[in-house]
């Protein structure tokens, strides 16, 4: 819930959109040419279409480090949001928001590699990892504020 002063708002939303300019430049610029991974990674069910690869099987990436470091990648984004929103949101809410955020995502990369190559992967799992990250952050952030409004009374 927003209980933030001017200064404290103005601050938040310059944060977010720092934070935004980030996730973007991770996400929708052309995969580095030279793949870094720190382990191993299971033999993926996917297909191709046009220039990008798809990933359609759920859940095939959930002990690789590349599906917890999106879970982490979108952690402050459900923080952001239960700061700047003035309501607080429900459940399915923050899940439909987490999907959408993972949607547009996949989407856009999708695009983006089928307009100019850019050999990106959409993949399904990293849309649940999305969801995932915004998920808890909103409710640890929640969490985090009521137990600092709890402390301070």
């Amino acid at each position: 819930m927003t209980n933030l002063n001017h200064w404290q708002l103005r601050v938040t939303q310059g944060l977010l959109v720092i934070y935004l300019m980030i996730v973007a430049l991770l996400c929708f610029t052309p995969r580095f040419p030279i793949a870094v991974q720190l382990g191993s990674y299971p033999e993926l069910s996917s297909f191709t279409y046009g220039h990008a690869q798809i990933v359609y099987m759920p859940f095939q990436e959930l002990l690789t480090e590349g599906f917890w470091l999106n879970v982490a990648m979108t952690i402050p984004l459900g923080g952001f949001v239960m700061r700047l929103n003035p309501h607080p949101m429900t459940i399915s809410a923050v899940v439909g928001l987490g999907a959408l955020t993972g949607g547009f995502i996949e989407f856009g990369q999708l695009f983006l590699d089928n307009l100019a190559n850019f050999q990106r992967t959409v993949d399904i799992n990293d849309v649940i990892s999305n969801l995932l990250g915004v998920v808890i952050g909103y409710y640890l952030t929640k969490l985090i504020i009521g137990g600092i409004k709890q402390w301070q009374n």
